[in-house]
């Protein structure tokens, strides 16, 4: 399968549901920014960021 880099499918480039690949497309900051602001908000408020995540991934799951 050959992957055209300038149509990325972020889900395919997450770790986990794509949610932090897909706030990077859309900011333009790096990934790893966001994957560390989400384990220091997990630490601070768990449920509240969990449940952002997850809203994030719906989002991005089913955006177009």
């Amino acid at each position: 399968m050959i992957r055209d880099y300038n149509q990325p499918q972020v889900p395919s480039r997450g770790m986990l549901l794509g949610t932090f690949a897909g706030l990077s497309e859309s900011s333009g900051l790096p990934a790893p920014a966001f994957r560390i602001a989400g384990i220091v908000a997990a630490c601070l408020w768990f449920k509240l960021t969990i449940l952002a995540y997850c809203v994030g991934a719906l989002y991005y799951r089913f955006r177009r």
